[in-house]
């Protein structure tokens, strides 16, 4: 904003379109956090089932789980037919398919940790 009186320029904070609020960062951060929990939850109790029977989850489970993996339907197809032969493990082949979501999300939690500790220094 330039102000006519002496020609200086002034920032104004209020009215910088291109610029995200703190509330918007931190919003989208609890987002992220929460989506990555997600993810982190449901392929690991999907790599445990492939190991270990676990007892009937809800049907919201199965839900919530197809929303999620749901964009990665090619990625999971394409593991399917890949590692589908009866010569590897069902375990072998979920470990296979579930470790990267497994790895990137850690991943984003490690990042999102050491930023905002070196935010609060």
């Amino acid at each position: 904003m330039t102000d006519l009186t002496n020609g200086a320029v002034t920032k104004d904070n209020d009215s910088s379109p291109g610029m995200a609020g703190p509330r918007v960062v931190v919003v989208f951060k609890v987002v992220l956090w929460l989506v990555a929990i997600a993810y982190l939850l449901t392929s690991i109790v999907i790599v445990i089932n492939a190991f270990v029977w676990l007892p009937g989850l809800p049907s919201a489970w199965y839900t919530i789980q197809r929303a999620l993996y749901w964009p990665f339907q090619p990625y999971l197809k394409l593991m399917g037919q890949l590692l589908g032969s009866p010569s590897i493990s069902y375990g072998a082949f979920v470990l296979i398919s579930r470790a990267p979501f497994i790895i990137g999300t850690v991943a984003i939690m490690v990042v999102l940790i050491k930023r905002m500790k070196t935010k609060r220094v």
